[in-house]
């Protein structure tokens, strides 16, 4: 009988090995169902092999669909340091900054792979938290180099305008190649934005000074931006804007104007029909209503009353 139950045994562990190297194979290869499937098995029938549950998570990320794991993940970390290492090399193996981090912060070995997370936040143009979470000095020498590479651009770019006018077309190509080297200097975006507003590139324009924005939130970055939107009537673009910079004289004149301009083109409109949410307009109202237009709604009523008590307050 020991001897039945040690064969049974063994021959139960040799099933167990080669199921497992078979979902792993089928990982490789990207089957990712059928490694699934196999691991599924092992799981359900050992649900104390943490390999085979660390392996079904790397499945079900790699086929986009991690986060039905997220438990599975949980007891992976609070298994064994070899585990969590290997979790956090397929981390960033996948560029995943976020997992990456909540793992390099359970391990032992921070000193050991403070380098590889730097690289992958490099890599990934995080040079600000580089710098201050993860400051290796190899990393931070690239990092270096890059910004004075972008520089050179900048300067070169600058040096252009001062020189000629007419080169606007390759001051901007040269300031485009500074942000790809070095896209963490706001003062790029800023100088893209204003020659892109300068050349009427609306679009462009917009968006240098809103990334701009997401590096330093200085007035005259905003202030730029409201003159882009002032200059191309985007009233609604305006109203968020003029807040950040309302100080500013010609920010309040240009409101006043947009209040006076809403006075003028203020309509009565008939409504003909309410259907719901639906309102319908009399047309003969309106003679060039145009698609976009915007107009006021007047509602005449015998009373007033509180929106919250439902008193009546004036007849």
């Amino acid at each position: 009988a020991v001897l039945i139950l040690g064969f049974t045994k063994m021959a139960a562990a040799q099933g167990l090995y080669e199921d497992y190297q078979s979902a792993v194979a089928n990982y490789k290869a990207g089957s990712y169902v059928n490694s699934e499937k196999i691991l599924e098995e092992i799981i359900t029938e050992y649900p104390d092999y943490i390999p085979a549950k660390l392996l079904y998570y790397k499945v079900s990320y790699s086929s986009g669909d991690a986060e039905k794991n997220d438990f599975m993940l949980k007891q992976i970390l609070n298994s064994s340091e070899n585990e969590r290492e290997e979790l956090l090399n397929f981390f960033i193996e996948k560029e995943d900054v976020v997992r990456a981090e909540d793992v390099y912060k359970q391990i032992s070995k921070k000193e050991e792979y403070r380098y590889k997370i730097a690289e992958l936040l490099y890599r990934k143009k995080m040079y600000s938290k580089v710098i201050r979470e993860y400051p290796d000095k190899k990393i931070i020498s690239l990092i270096e180099k890059d910004k004075n590479t972008a520089d050179s651009y900048y300067f070169k770019a600058m040096e252009l305008l001062k020189k000629d006018n007419s080169k606007v077309p390759q001051a901007e190509e040269m300031l485009e190649e500074a942000v790809k080297v070095y896209p963490v200097n706001y003062i790029y975006y800023y100088k893209l934005g204003q020659m892109y507003a300068d050349s009427k590139n609306f679009y462009l324009a917009e968006y240098n000074f809103k990334k701009a924005l997401e590096y330093n939130e200085s007035k005259e970055i905003y202030l730029n931006l409201f003159r882009l939107y002032a200059e191309n009537n985007e009233y609604e673009m305006i109203y968020r804007i003029a807040p950040y910079v309302i100080e500013y004289p010609e920010v309040k004149l240009k409101l006043q104007e947009m209040y006076a301009q809403n006075k003028r083109d203020k309509n009565s409109i008939r409504v003909s029909k309410a259907d719901g949410n639906l309102l319908y307009i009399e047309k003969s109202q309106l003679p060039k209503l145009n698609i976009g237009d915007a107009f006021f709604i007047e509602k005449k009523a015998s009373a007033i009353f509180d929106k919250v008590s439902g008193e009546k307050l004036y007849e």
